[in-house]
Formats: structure tokens, sequence, C-alpha cells
């Protein structure tokens, strides 16, 4: 019963494996892509007692550092998207809709509404209904991609794959974040991962329809008010980050505010925000002429990109390229020469690993 994931259920989940523990694994062989028809050999849609259906691991998806702790699971195009800016405008979504089922096939069709959404819908609204409940952010529309819709929900420290569209191949990409056994079921955050419990859930009840229960949302309360202070911590210290487009910052301060996201974010298992911290990090060196933090950075971040996005994404391939050859970072040299400095031993792993 999965929903709406046009959002930048649940189960329990193990942290993450440490660097060291990626570094020992041995490699597997490439997985081959998942079947047609929401067939696949890595997972199976199932439905799942008072949730509707959801996507269970067919066998063990395993960690290792040929992978970077990242196994392609799903890559799938969609059966249809939504032209940029129509979702604000529900009479001619309405109708591109309608027009859009005339030109797919009876099988298309008959999948496209065996998706959920809410009961309650007025029969005129239900294609668009079912558009709103199951489609992913393209970055400028919305596509429906009727494998991923099975995927249910899980908060930033029960979520176990991460997802991404790739314009150039009009194709949507769901990676492991770690290591799932066998039985496990697939889920990614439909939020953004730095909201506090209370807003989460506010929102999946209001527009999912659903009370989740994942093992991030289900903490004692004493832990979920320290993990709720750790998330408005990052949620300020982003903000402040503002000040070095306005000087109010340097760029070495812009880098002591990324560690200290970058520690408080893997206290809450917010893995999927370490290729974007890398990535700032990088920028900022990159922008002072700092060659040596520039370059440690752009590793780093290329590391993160391929857990969470894959090792042929062209994000992680530009912070792989960057780290070698820092200067050609289109940031470099656009701000005054400082060195700024580079990840911190916890960000590099040599405290804790991801």
């Amino acid at each position: 019963m999965a929903r709406s994931k046009s959002k930048n259920a649940a189960s329990s989940s193990k942290a993450l494996p440490t660097l060291n523990e990626v570094k020992a694994a041995t490699a597997i062989p490439t997985p081959p892509p998942p079947l047609a028809k929401g067939a696949s050999s890595i997972y199976e849609v199932v439905d799942l007692p008072g949730r509707g259906k959801g996507m269970i691991a067919t066998r063990d998806i395993k960690a290792s550092f040929a992978f970077a702790c990242c196994e392609l699971i799903l890559k799938e195009e969609p059966l249809l998207q939504l032209p940029p800016g129509l979702e604000e405008n529900p009479i001619q979504t309405r109708k591109f809709l309608k027009d859009k089922m005339s030109n797919l096939t009876a099988d298309q069709r008959a999948e496209y509404m065996s998706l959920w959404y809410e009961p309650a819908t007025p029969t005129q609204d239900v294609l668009r209904a079912i558009l709103m409940a199951n489609s992913y952010s393209t970055h400028d529309s919305l596509a429906v991609f009727p494998n991923a819709a099975r995927m249910n929900h899980g908060c930033a420290g029960a979520s176990n794959v991460a997802y991404s569209w790739r314009k150039g191949e009009g194709r949507f990409y769901l990676h492991a974040l770690r290591g799932v056994k066998q039985g496990e079921e697939l889920l990614s955050a439909y939020l953004d991962p730095k909201m506090s419990r209370s807003e989460r859930r506010k929102v999946l009840k209001e527009k999912y329809r659903f009370d989740c229960n994942c093992s991030s949302c289900s903490l004692p309360e004493a832990l979920s008010l320290k993990s709720d202070r750790r998330l408005s911590n990052i949620n300020g210290l982003f903000e402040c980050l503002m000040g070095w487009n306005t000087n109010m910052l340097s760029g070495k301060q812009v880098v002591e505010i990324v560690n200290k996201i970058w520690e408080l974010a893997e206290e809450e298992n917010l893995s999927t925000q370490f290729g974007e911290l890398a990535g700032l990090g990088a920028m900022v060196a990159a922008a002072h002429s700092d060659q040596s933090a520039t370059a440690e950075w752009s590793r780093l971040g290329a590391k993160w990109l391929t857990i969470s996005l894959g090792q042929d994404d062209i994000n992680a391939k530009n912070s792989e390229r960057w780290s070698r050859q820092p200067t050609t970072h289109p940031a470099f040299g656009k701000k005054y020469k400082m060195a700024v400095g580079g990840p911190s031993k916890a960000a590099m792993g040599e405290q804790s690993g991801p």
C-alpha cells in the first residue's frame, strides 16, 4: 500500500555497517536487473496484513566494498509522467491522465488502476488520486513507476533503500543503503528525514492515511525527545550555513558547521545526507582554492553518493573526478583563498563507522 513519494508502513532496521566491515566484505556479482511486471530475483511484492502490499527481499542483499555498500535493486521507466508544472492544476491533470489512459495498453491501464488510492475519492478524481498517491518526483514533475509504487515508507532510521531519478536516462533507480536480510521489507523515506517525529507522523497521517510505527517512530519517549533535539540542531545549523553566501561566515567556519552536522546526522542514522554534506564541503573548499580539502571532501562525497545513488551516477562520477583534479571543480577559486579544512575524523569513519 505504498503511497506518494513526491515528497526531495515500516519495519525495524539494523544499523549501517561500519567502514571496516564494508572494506572486509567480499565482492559479490553484479545482480541482474529486475524482471518484467514486478518479477525479480531480488524482491517480490506481497500482501502485508493490515498494510496492503509491500516489497520483500527474496534473498540477502549484501553489502560489499566492491558495491560501496550499494546493490542495485530496481531500475524502471515511468508508466506515465506528468508534464512540468501540471500537478498544480487539477483540471488539466485530470484531462492529461484521461488522454494518457487511452494511449496505454489494457495491461498497463490495469496495472495503473491496481495502485492504491483513498477509497473515498470521487470517481471523477480517481486517476489523479492514484497519481498523487503513487508518484515520485522527477525534479520538475511527477511520474508513476508501478513496481516502485509498491514500496512502503520507513523514516530515516528505518529505511534501508534509497531512490533516485536519472533524467538523462529517464529511469528510476533503487539502491540498498545497507545489507538487507531475506524476508525483510524494503523501505524508503517518503519525507524529509530531518523532520521531527511529531511532524513526520502528522504529515503521514494526513497525506498518506497511516500511522507510522517504524523503528524511528517507535522509540521510547526519552530517546525520541533526544532525536528531535538532534534534528532541530541539524536544521538550525543548515540555516546558519546561509551566512557563507553573504560573507557572514568564512569558509573555515562553514566546514566546522558541516562537520558538526555530520556528527549529529550520524547519530540519527541520516546516511542519505552524507553525500550532500560532503558535496557542500567540497564546494566551499574549492571556492576558497583549498586543493587538498577539495580532494578530501570530493573523495568522501564520491563514496556516499555511490552508496545512495550507485557508482555510475553522474554526481558520484563528478565527485570522483574532483577528488583527483580538484581545480576542475566548477566553484574553484570563486572566493578569497583560505585553508578551510577537510572532513573530521568522525566523517572519515575513524571514530565510528557508517
